[in-house]
């Protein structure tokens, strides 16, 4: 791994010949980027078979067939965690409800490369997995810190209760009814408030030892209970994981807005910042010369560029706060 960091490391003369050679810019880690160690290696394999010619040419070891076999033992080992961070750092579509599944994927993936008996990296999935359990150990699903992310998962429309094993289902599905009967409950109690002539009436009942069957307010809260157990069968059954559908069932999209519900990903921001326009010209040289421009300003402009590269419409250079508000 140390001899990859060192050619990983490309000056601007070896990124010259990796390029002429291999016909593809090469890619270097990034501390800022989580996947980034693990793009730059697979980026090597794509080219294991002239990789060596542009070693050679550089000056440097060439690596040797078991070194590219642990490599690609490393990728394939890696290759869960990459694709889960990269599904988790999406802003399109990544709610909380997601990391249950993605931890149980990456649970299933680790079990299958161990059946495959890996020559270099079994003790390295052994690791993983222990640090994955160690870290995320209270989304065991019956550790009770663990409540919200499953709700989060099985009211997400996509996931339901496709992701949890078939041991635990009948656990999972009865906690997502209770915390329905819970939301509705509290939608009957705020559409019905308590009087105080309710609460006479409440004590004159129970001075004459009414039967509990016989309570008009028992009777209202069996037949609340029997719809709600009604709504999540029906949603669990409903074999469409549009979040539209979620309209069909009020309570159940209380409880998904209640629980998937998250702050915003920085990412578009960044991309919004990240237009060279501002700093530089078109053409990538010095900025033209012109007058300083306030932080106003400035922000409108990066405002008006990011409107017109993602809408083909000319954006007009009004403040920030002007431009969001509408």
């Amino acid at each position: 791994m140390s001899g990859c960091m060192e050619f990983m490391c490309w000056s601007p003369k070896a990124c010259e010949i990796y390029l002429e050679i291999t016909g593809k810019s090469p890619t270097s880690p990034c501390p800022t980027r989580w996947n980034s160690y693990y793009d730059c290696i697979t980026d090597i394999l794509k080219v294991q078979e002239i990789i060596n010619e542009v070693l050679r040419k550089l000056g440097l070891a060439v690596l040797k067939e078991i070194e590219v076999q642990f490599l690609i033992e490393y990728i394939n080992t890696s290759k869960p965690i990459s694709e889960a961070i990269r599904s988790l750092e999406g802003d399109k579509e990544t709610f909380y409800g997601c990391l249950q599944p993605e931890l149980y994927r990456m649970h299933k993936m680790l079990d299958l490369l161990k059946q495959e008996n890996p020559v270099y990296c079994g003790g390295l999935i052994d690791i993983i997995k222990e640090s994955i359990q160690n870290r995320f150990e209270k989304y065991n699903l019956h550790d009770t810190r663990a409540k919200d992310s499953i709700l989060a998962a099985v009211s997400y429309t996509f996931f339901k209760l496709k992701w949890v094993p078939r041991a635990e289902k009948e656990y999972v599905k009865e906690l997502f009814i209770a915390e329905l009967r819970r939301f509705k409950q509290e939608d009957f109690k705020s559409a019905h408030p308590q009087t105080s002539t309710l609460k006479k009436k409440q004590k004159s009942e129970s001075y004459y030892m009414f039967n509990d069957s016989d309570s008009s307010t028992t009777s209202t809260d069996g037949n609340s209970s029997t719809c709600t157990d009604l709504e999540a069968l029906q949603y669990l059954r409903d074999e469409d994981t549009s979040l539209n559908i979620l309209n069909t069932y009020p309570t159940i999209k209380k409880v998904f807005l209640r629980y998937n519900t998250c702050l915003p990903s920085s990412a578009p921001v960044e991309r919004l910042f990240s237009y060279g326009e501002l700093k530089n010209g078109s053409d990538g040289g010095p900025a033209p010369r012109g007058p300083r421009r306030d932080d106003v300003t400035a922000s409108s402009k990066r405002v008006a560029t990011f409107r017109e590269k993602t809408t083909g419409q000319i954006g007009i250079a009004v403040p920030l706060k002007l431009y969001v508000s509408m």
